[in-house]
């Protein structure tokens, strides 16, 4: 994530913002590291942890967050997680959406 942050800041022009919106967490990360661990999976599962949110395991994900946005020369000027719950009603509306834990962030170069 630090280099794509990094990367992020020397695209945006003097003054420019950007608006970044991602999955934190999220109960499917838990699902995959356990499906990775099941003999019948784990050959097709090798690089699990490349699809999890490196917050994910993170006591505070927000403050880490901050402080790598931080270290890479970007200003917050908002940054907030909003835990948000979807129940479906069958398994067909399910597979249409997930469960999203995902936070909204407003930056300035």
């Amino acid at each position: 994530h630090r280099q794509a942050l990094s990367n992020i800041h020397k695209l945006l022009k003097p003054n420019g913002t950007c608006m970044l919106m991602f999955l934190v967490s999220n109960p499917i990360y838990d699902v995959y590291i356990h499906l990775s661990r099941m003999k019948k999976y784990a050959k097709y599962m090798t690089d699990v942890e490349k699809f999890i949110s490196p917050y994910h395991y993170e006591e505070k994900p927000l403050e880490s967050f901050a402080a790598t946005l931080t270290h890479v020369g970007l200003k917050i000027t908002h940054i907030e997680i909003r835990d948000q719950v979807f129940i479906y009603e069958d398994i067909e509306l399910l597979k249409c959406a997930f469960y999203i834990h995902m936070p909204d962030i407003f930056l300035t170069r």
